[in-house]
């Protein structure tokens, strides 16, 4: 379970996270937790299925960001490929 922006407990529909390294750093490109473990979830599985691109999933992320401080930039090269341990 994750902690959802108000504070309540999200479980991901999957029942496990699949890839835990993009959705960690999705998670942090909003300081409020509007970006929260379950979203990024379904939108990487979104991706992942062809039922969404990436500019899509990060438009609709970027929107749900009040803090303004998401970098669209940054969360295409996370959606577009494995995440890198440099974080570049």
């Amino acid at each position: 379970m994750a902690k959802g922006s108000a504070g309540r407990k999200v479980t991901l529909k999957s029942g496990s996270n699949s890839y835990p390294e993009q959705v960690e750093r999705l998670q942090g490109m909003c300081h409020h937790g509007f970006i929260t473990e379950e979203r990024a979830q379904e939108v990487i599985e979104r991706i992942q299925n062809g039922h969404q691109t990436v500019d899509e999933a990060v438009e609709e992320l970027k929107e749900s960001c009040p803090c303004g401080l998401f970098l669209p930039s940054r969360a295409r090269r996370i959606l577009n490929g494995p995440a890198s341990p440099s974080g570049r």
